[in-house]
């Protein structure tokens, strides 16, 4: 009856939820319950505000008037524009404006305060909005440091309960994967020693949650040259004593080649079918990695991941993520960084299911896969 009860109730809260929805809906097409809003500012976040407010009937906002320089007013929105906020603020009652939205402090605390003023004397909502996006990315709180408003700012959700329930996840999917494929890993390596003679596993230092060295591995897939350390290869040096400078320019260029020389006919096989990142799951269990979680950096990449990009270092590194299901190998490595801090920043258990069934559909169609 219990779990009856859980499931009848969860099931009738969605619906009542949706009802609620598609009646407060109905009241903004027709102009019920709209707040109309004077947005202030002169940040390109003013301008995504008044793009993502426009539908009314979805926002439940309208952006009546704006008040900042021309040039932050979308083309596609037509409201009422001020270059100055003296002229804005006296005519709120003319507008009939119900709340204020600024996302820009004025250098002048007087000027801030008059736009606080004017919306207490006119008994309309104030809100403000950092144009910063640091400041409301991640995880954040507020509370009362000694009698002020303090807002603490996590960079990243994975801390506290968030980590250990990653953790959790991340122990017991791995370990039932390494039972489930057993199969697969033995067929691979028998196949490893006959179409491909050498070392079974690749084994690569990178870089994960707090620089922390660990070694990534893999199905090796590649023959290296005699005398090369195949656990810590210079790429573009190898490139170079290949006599193969164009390579070596388009991997200091990109930090990848579009066709490898060193990857062998059953490497390309394991690599199309992702087969040779199998063993990755291995670095899960031990703690090494995470299932989903940005790309672990090569240590000579550290350069290339400072200032807001330090953030990749805060989480733990994953064997696949949200560049490896938006286009892999196509994507640049400015794109992959960027799509690593949005993870990073937004993180939620709920968005780990979901890349990990994008990446079964990922490697099912072999997209991206190089």
């Amino acid at each position: 009856m219990a779990v009856y009860g859980f499931i009848g109730s969860f099931i009738l809260i969605l619906i009542e939820r949706e009802i609620l929805r598609a009646i407060r809906s109905y009241r903004y097409k027709y102009g019920q319950g709209v707040k109309r809003v004077l947005l202030i500012g002169s940040s390109g976040v003013t301008s995504d505000i008044a793009r993502s407010l426009a539908n009314t009937s979805k926002s439940g906002y309208e952006i009546v008037a704006v008040a900042g320089p021309k040039k932050i007013l979308p083309d596609e929105i037509t409201t009422h524009h001020y270059s100055y906020l003296d002229a804005a603020l006296r005519e709120i009652e003319l507008n009939e404006i119900t709340g204020i939205i600024q996302t820009d402090l004025y250098e002048s605390p007087e000027k801030n305060q008059k736009i606080l003023n004017a919306a207490q004397m006119h008994h309309i909502d104030y809100s403000f909005i950092p144009s910063e996006s640091e400041f409301y990315s991640g995880k954040n709180s507020i509370d009362i440091f000694l009698g002020y408003p303090m807002i603490t700012v996590y960079q990243t959700p994975l801390i506290g309960w968030g980590a250990i329930i990653k953790r959790i996840f991340d122990f017991t999917v791995s370990l039932v994967l390494i039972i489930v494929f057993s199969w697969l890993f033995l067929i691979v390596i028998i196949l490893q020693k006959i179409f491909n003679p050498g070392k079974i596993f690749y084994k690569n230092e990178r870089l994960s949650q707090f620089s922390k060295p660990v070694e990534l591995l893999k199905f090796r897939s590649m023959t290296h040259l005699v005398g090369w350390d195949s656990h810590n290869v210079d790429d573009a040096a190898e490139y170079r004593a290949m006599g193969r400078e164009d390579l070596a320019t388009e991997y200091e260029k990109y930090h990848k080649v579009s066709h490898d020389p060193r990857v062998n006919a059953f490497g390309r096989l394991l690599r199309a079918t992702s087969i040779d990142e199998l063993p990755g799951v291995f670095n899960v269990l031990k703690g090494d990695l995470s299932l989903v979680g940005p790309r672990p950096i090569l240590p000579q990449e550290v350069h290339l991941v400072k200032g807001r990009a330090a953030l990749l270092h805060s989480v733990q590194s994953g064997v696949t993520g949200l560049w490896q299901v938006s286009g892999r190998s196509e994507l640049s490595f400015e794109e992959r960084v960027e799509l690593e801090l949005y993870y990073a920043q937004n993180w939620t258990f709920w968005l780990d299911i979901k890349i990990l069934f994008k990446t079964v559909g990922v490697v099912l169609r072999r997209r991206g896969a190089k």
